[in-house]
């Protein structure tokens, strides 16, 4: 079974991203605290002994701690730069105002999600492994349908369907965020 948890890479990242409004500062730390406690949930109801995650290789993440402190396996299964430009995949070839076709942006993201999911398969000890996959949102969708494709049992979350998180911070928290606490 793969859990796949589907969010902003913003939750992923234990840095700081937000500076300046300390109401802005104090929304990223709650939404990240709230991130950790939810993965942490899920590894322990999912009973995961593995968790992979897509996040830029080196990334310092919440779910590598997690991993550590559980004492569970790990794996980041992003393709590595090394391996992107290997393929001719640019690193932000999806970013807005990219200069590329939207065929091409879909064969890069097809190409990386393959890439994931054979990551994935090969951390898994006996392919039946119970794992939390965490990765963008985008990603989501077409990684389960790989793996179910391959026979493995799916299920995807998406932060953006839970109350309790936001995915677009900047026009989300001031006005609603009172008192340590997001009202939306």
């Amino acid at each position: 079974m793969v859990t796949i948890i589907g969010c902003d890479h913003m939750h992923q990242r234990k840095w700081q991203r937000c500076f300046g409004d300390e109401r802005l500062v104090a929304f990223e730390a709650d939404q990240k605290k709230r991130f950790y406690e939810f993965i942490f949930d899920q590894r322990r109801v999912r009973q995961a002994t593995l968790i992979c995650e897509e996040i830029e290789q080196g990334c310092d993440s919440f779910a590598k701690d997690l991993a550590e402190s559980q004492g569970v396996a790990y794996a980041n299964v992003d393709m590595p730069v090394e391996e992107r430009q290997r393929r001719g995949i640019p690193l932000n070839y999806s970013d807005d105002g990219a200069p590329y076709a939207a065929e091409q942006i879909a064969r890069w993201h097809s190409e990386r999600e393959h890439f994931m999911v054979e990551t994935v398969r090969a951390a898994q000890q006996n392919g039946r492994q119970p794992t939390l996959l965490i990765c963008g949102r985008l990603h989501r969708e077409r990684i389960a349908e790989i793996l179910r494709n391959r026979g493995t049992d799916v299920q995807v979350i998406d932060l953006a369907d839970c109350d309790s998180f936001s995915d677009k911070w900047e026009e989300d928290y001031p006005i609603d965020f009172v008192d340590g606490e997001h009202r939306p």
